[in-house]
């Protein structure tokens, strides 16, 4: 497998392809986080900034943007967005890598770069509440920053689903993300959102315009949740949903034809739409409104709990592609797998020795009942010469029953090769010997001894 030049370490992420939802899905970003992890902790930067992404050749960069990193006692917790460049479904398990342990390595972070243009808006709401200007950043590339309105000081950002959220009081605080063109006259529209509502009450949840544009909103009560679209004669609709706890809520409307209605998912799944009224007559033009989260306008319809996560694209994204998220983002530690730490341990340069244990041919009988196989050393490249001929080793390769086994550094040197040669493998049994069940145990067992650091098929 190929390794990114100057990095000292990687580990494997692998997506669970079943948690991927129905369909083939292009430049899906993955949130993948790390929880307590000693690899990263021991290894990477106090900061993160080392730590960079690859498609499964172990050499094509990934863009992503660091949401989080930091250490203690030793352990790393952090999380990344990662653009994945390759399509994914539920046919295979993606894997990417992260590589890291690099102290000359430049930030490869890219805060605007972790999503494909189609999101054009993409709200975190991890910052520390503030009304300075633009303090809610938009991570897609559009620059769609939003500024809360706060008059008492008494919204707060809290836990979310993913990292912090916005507490909003219900008292006139609301976050404006301006009226960027990216944001205008949306007519192929995909939200997404985690919301829950401490007060039941009609209040938007999101919306581009108080008078025309589009609205997702809270009716009456916890148990409904409805969607406007501003035309001559407006288009509403409603569908059944508990705002009592934390929720992700999805919507997709095609506003190209007046007899389309919005498709609506809860919790990554399709729940009935109902019209409440027919829209006529051609979208109505919300350039000149803005973008709010958490309320209608500057000067009417509150919300009252928590939104976390906004998101939204100019494409009608799949039931799959929503259920994909949703399941990445309800419970990240069971969506991405984190695989063991590789170490390159040719990075710093130096010579490599083998033994090679043949397995053949006579010899005086082993510990496990077989003939003792024969051990041959090599070495390769220039240096000191050991007691074998070859230059100092920096590890071994035992090569046996078609695998490659690489030993850690602390694991050579002539003394350890005399060790290996004193405890030998065994002499590979016939296929249909009766003691191969035993041979395989005892061989696991010998390998184990030796620390191995990596295993691959030859």
């Amino acid at each position: 497998m190929a390794w990114l030049s100057g990095y000292k370490y990687r580990k494997a992420f692998t997506i669970d392809k079943t948690k991927i939802g129905t369909g083939t899905h292009s430049l899906f970003t993955a949130y993948v986080p790390i929880a307590d992890d000693a690899g990263f902790g021991a290894h990477a930067k106090a900061d993160g900034t080392d730590v960079c992404w690859t498609k499964a050749d172990g050499t094509t960069l990934l863009n992503f943007q660091r949401r989080a990193f930091a250490v203690a006692g030793g352990l790393a917790t952090g999380s990344w967005e990662v653009l994945l460049a390759d399509d994914i479904s539920s046919a295979a398990n993606p894997l990417i890598y992260a590589y890291y342990g690099d102290a000359d390595a430049a930030d490869l972070s890219d805060p605007d770069g972790a999503w494909n243009a189609n999101v054009v808006g993409a709200w975190y709401l991890d910052e520390a509440a503030s009304t300075e200007a633009g303090n809610y950043k938009d991570s897609s590339a559009n620059g769609n920053h939003g500024t809360l309105q706060d008059f008492d000081a008494d919204t707060t950002s809290v836990a979310g689903k993913i990292g912090n959220c916005v507490n909003f009081n219900g008292d006139t605080d609301v976050i404006s993300c301006g009226s960027g063109v990216s944001l205008d006259n949306i007519r192929t529209l995909t939200i997404e959102v985690w919301a829950k509502a401490d007060v039941g009450k009609l209040v938007d949840i999101v919306n581009k315009g108080d008078a025309t544009g589009w609205r997702l909103r809270e009716h009456y009560g916890f148990g409904e949740c409805g969607f406007i679209q501003y035309r001559p004669s407006i288009g509403h609709w409603k569908f059944p949903l508990n705002l009592s706890a934390l929720v992700h809520i999805a919507l997709t409307y095609d506003a190209t034809s007046v007899s389309n209605d919005p498709l609506a998912f809860v919790n990554g799944e399709s729940v009935v739409v109902t019209e409440i009224a027919t829209p006529s007559g051609d979208p109505s033009d919300d350039s000149a409104e803005d973008f709010f989260i958490g309320g209608r306008s500057l000067s009417a319809g509150y919300w009252d709990g928590l939104i976390d996560e906004v998101r939204v694209h100019n494409v009608i994204r799949s039931e799959g592609w929503l259920k994909t998220r949703y399941n990445n983002e309800s419970s990240p530690l069971t969506f991405v797998l984190l695989g063991d730490e590789e170490e390159d341990v040719d990075r710093e340069g130096g010579s490599e020795s083998s033994v090679v244990v043949s397995g053949e041919g006579g010899g005086e009988k082993s510990a496990f009942g077989g003939s003792e196989s024969s051990v041959a050393v090599s070495s390769e490249g220039e240096g000191e010469k050991n007691a074998f001929g070859g230059s100092e080793a920096r590890h071994i390769v035992i090569i046996s029953l078609g695998y490659h086994y690489t030993l850690p550094a602390d694991k050579v040197g002539p003394s350890k090769v005399k060790l290996v040669a004193r405890y030998p493998l065994p002499m590979r049994p016939r296929l249909n010997d009766a003691k191969l069940a035993l041979y395989l145990e005892k061989l696991n067992d010998y390998i184990k001894s030796l620390h191995i650091v990596e295993i691959r098929e030859s």
